[in-house]
């Protein structure tokens, strides 16, 4: 279901310390033993989680495009390998401004959560309950993905 997205996991986690795990269709990510992302599809859209331990728990982030769950997976992934090694994390943004006028935030009915879509390409939709993981996809979205991977494995 998934398997679309295990070049990149490859790309990105080959000669790392991650620990990959897939248990029923969910793949489990860990840089450290305490802290887990998490990465599934389920009715439609890929969801993303971060845990204190391997966790079936609901989703933080989710949308039904594979680009942006490819994006989503390099901020997750690069950031595992980025402390790792211990590198500098990458800041994301830089430009609020510009990030923000390409993007509409849609407050979802009787939840914190909020629905984000790219202005020039409504297919580039997302939800997420952390209002603060948007900014930073946004950001990494106005980069080609094989930049976007680079940024996060290079020092």
């Amino acid at each position: 279901m998934l398997e679309q997205f295990d070049d990149l996991i490859s790309t990105i986690c080959t000669n790392s310390s991650i620990v990959q795990e897939v248990r029923e269709d969910r793949y489990f990510f860990t840089d450290d033993g305490s802290i887990y992302d998490s990465f599934w599809k389920f009715g439609g859209y890929y969801k993303f989680a971060t845990t204190e331990r391997l966790s079936y728990g609901g989703a933080h982030l989710w949308t039904r495009n594979p680009i942006v769950a490819k994006y989503e997976l390099t901020i997750i992934l690069g950031n595992c390998v980025r402390r790792a090694n211990s590198w500098k994390p990458i800041a994301l943004p830089a430009e609020t401004n510009a990030i923000q006028k390409a993007w509409s935030l849609t407050p979802l009915p009787n939840s914190t959560a909020v629905e984000c879509t790219f202005e020039d390409n409504p297919d580039f939709t997302f939800g997420t309950l952390e209002t603060e993981r948007w900014l930073p996809l946004a950001k990494l979205m106005s980069m080609n993905l094989d930049d976007a991977i680079q940024l996060y494995l290079t020092e």
